[in-house]
């Protein structure tokens, strides 16, 4: 398979053996080597389209005026007298090539093709979230390590830096969970940069915005391509300085999510609602196999999360019952590790990875919590 984690640096278990696995927190300098993202430059390049010249003339036969003018037109660019192709070991005609109002997103060090963007892009280096993230952990003039991963998706095409907020960690049930701020950027031109708040490490990943519901999505920054990419350090500032409001609240929500018991009722509604039942006069096999087997996996990583339960012991009588709380870490159990997820030419692990931050994972996590506080009736 394929590696998408193309490099990374992370302090801890490294998501299914991908990267380089450290020992301890990092420094921004740290990070931004050990990661493999200080070594490669970004390049905006001009797209083209190339014409032959004799296609120019039979397509504005009957009408010369306007073959004239694309002539002159091409004059006035450059033109290839003759090109050699060299793939295809053969000597083309005249061949002009025309500018197009698109530009390819390039990485210098090898010139892999990130994307392909529109003029107004513009390139946002991975040195920017760095450079946030360095004000953040300057204290006392002192760069103070506090970096817990970072690294590369698809050829560069996706980063990720995580901040660890160490200081400020949560209780839910006596658990200890470390708050972190994510910054990740898409350099093919899918998507703006984002800083947002999360919690638990990125490759186990329970996005805060998930737990917390819509009700803090407008705190995330999104930096857009095409804007004041600058003007997004007072946004970011402004996040942080919330940030201890957003983990308390986060903090009372999981200790209420943890204090209510799911009724057999209302964990059949969430099943329901996650994977609606079907029509079996309607549907085929095949379609009623996968529902089944989604329902079944989910059902088994919730379980999985009940045995490490204290109260939970495998030869004891009667019902076992579970909290908000934890059916909400059965769901991310179930989406870090079992559910469904494209790979194709990639490692299953690093498909979830990406999945877990930006992707299908993430959506399917904040689906559900959004869900599951409506069934305990928490805000």
């Amino acid at each position: 398979m394929a590696h998408e984690v193309e490099s990374a640096a992370i302090h801890g278990t490294a998501w299914h053996n991908a990267g380089k696995r450290l020992d301890h927190l990092m420094t921004v300098e740290e990070a931004l080597h050990e990661s493999g993202l200080d070594d490669w430059m970004l390049k905006l390049t001009p797209a083209v389209t190339f014409i032959k010249h004799r296609d120019i003339v039979v397509n504005s036969a009957g009408n010369p005026e306007s073959a004239e003018l694309m002539m002159k037109q091409i004059n006035n660019w450059q033109r290839l007298e003759r090109a050699t192709i060299a793939a295809g070991g053969w000597l083309s005609d005249d061949i002009a090539y025309i500018p197009i109002d698109r530009f390819g997103h390039f990485r210098t060090k090898d010139w892999t093709l990130l994307g392909d963007v529109g003029k107004d892009y513009r390139s946002i280096d991975n040195e920017f979230g760095f450079d946030v993230f360095k004000l953040l952990c300057d204290k006392d003039g002192l760069n103070v390590a506090k970096i817990q991963s970072a690294g590369s998706l698809r050829s560069g095409k996706r980063v990720w830096v995580l901040l660890s907020l160490k200081d400020s960690d949560l209780h839910i049930n006596g658990a200890r969970l470390i708050p972190y701020l994510l910054y990740w950027n898409a350099h093919d031109g899918s998507s703006a940069a984002h800083f947002q708040l999360t919690t638990v490490n990125v490759v186990c990943m329970n996005t805060l915005g998930a737990a917390l519901g819509e009700k803090y999505a407008d705190l995330a920054v999104s930096v857009r391509h095409t804007g004041d990419i600058q003007a997004k350090m007072a946004e970011v500032q402004n996040m942080m300085a919330q940030a201890t409001t957003i983990f308390g609240n986060f903090e009372r929500i999981g200790n209420e999510l943890d204090a209510k018991v799911v009724p057999q009722e209302a964990l059949n509604e969430f099943m329901n609602f996650l994977y609606p039942p079907l029509d079996e006069t309607k549907t085929t096999n095949k379609q009623i196999a996968n529902r089944n087997t989604k329902i079944l996996l989910l059902s088994e990583a919730i379980k999985q999360e009940v045995a490490l339960l204290p109260q939970y012991t495998a030869t004891g009588g009667g019902e076992k019952q579970f909290s908000y709380w934890t059916l909400l870490q059965g769901i991310t159990r179930y989406t870090t590790h079992m559910q469904g997820v494209r790979v194709g030419n990639r490692a299953d692990g690093e498909a979830r990875f990406e999945s877990q931050i930006i992707g299908a994972g993430a959506e399917f996590n904040a689906k559900s919590a959004k869900k599951i506080m409506e069934l305990a009736e928490v805000k």
